[in-house]
């Protein structure tokens, strides 16, 4: 924590820590100076987040990085202040940097979904519809129970024409249902989204029929959501469930 990181500190600099430990001054001085840095550029980054001072939130989470230019978590954490930044401003100069930071993030820790969450919204805003897909798809990859990728690829396959893929993505989102409702993951809120999105797939489509069953199947989801105290929630998009619930019924 901030309080001790500073405490080890002070410790080490007014000679006690260097009896106890009997290193060499100079090292330990550094290494225990880099401590402090490290922890304090975290503690403001989390205060000047709190505060929604976007500026400040850079400032420190630069900081924060070049302390420790191995974690990728802080690479993404930059990439999402300055694409925060660009939606904002327009700056294109944040955008550009968004999309290092973020390809950062992913040759430091190849194997997160996240990073490939990030990356995909960097490409939107670059207008690179293909390489959002793949990194969305990538995503589903590396963590094929998590529903939020599939919110994000379906709506974008949908949305430029490639309804087939955008439903094969959807189904397979919707067949984590049981497995998200028997492992009690708050999660299962996104799948309204899914269904939501496969009714327009099928509209799209034309296939009518099969639209009232995927509204009954949605409305019945949604009252278990109810039950679990989740219907306020806000899903993967940004709206309440029962906004959404509200929205399907429209179409029956």
């Amino acid at each position: 924590s901030s309080p001790a990181s500073i405490g080890i500190f002070l410790t080490i600099i007014n000679g006690k820590g260097f009896k106890k430990f009997n290193w060499q001054k100079g090292f330990l001085f550094i290494t225990s100076l880099f401590l402090f840095i490290f922890t304090l550029s975290d503690t403001f980054l989390c205060l000047s987040k709190i505060g929604k001072s976007l500026d400040a939130s850079i400032k420190w989470g630069r900081l924060s990085y070049a302390t420790f230019p191995i974690s990728a978590q802080r690479a993404t954490t930059l990439s999402n202040l300055f694409l925060e930044k660009f939606r904002r401003t327009g700056e294109k100069d944040c955008l550009e940097k968004a999309k290092g930071f973020g390809e950062r993030a992913i040759d430091l820790e190849e194997k997160n979904y996240i990073h490939y969450m990030n990356m995909g919204t960097v490409y939107l805003y670059l207008n690179d519809i293909k390489s959002a897909l793949t990194s969305f798809k990538k995503s589903i990859s590396l963590c094929s129970q998590c529903p939020k990728p599939y919110v994000y690829a379906g709506e974008l396959a949908f949305r430029n024409g490639m309804e087939m893929e955008a439903m094969r993505i959807v189904e397979r989102g919707l067949s984590l249902e049981k497995i998200l409702l028997s492992a009690n993951n708050n999660e299962v809120i996104d799948l309204i989204e899914l269904y939501r999105l496969k009714i327009l797939i099928l509209k799209k489509l034309g296939m009518n029929k099969e639209i009232e069953k995927v509204i009954k199947d949605a409305v019945a989801l949604g009252e278990i959501i109810k039950s679990k105290g989740l219907i306020h929630r806000r899903t993967s998009t940004g709206r309440r469930v029962f906004e959404v619930i509200e929205e399907l019924k429209n179409y029956m």
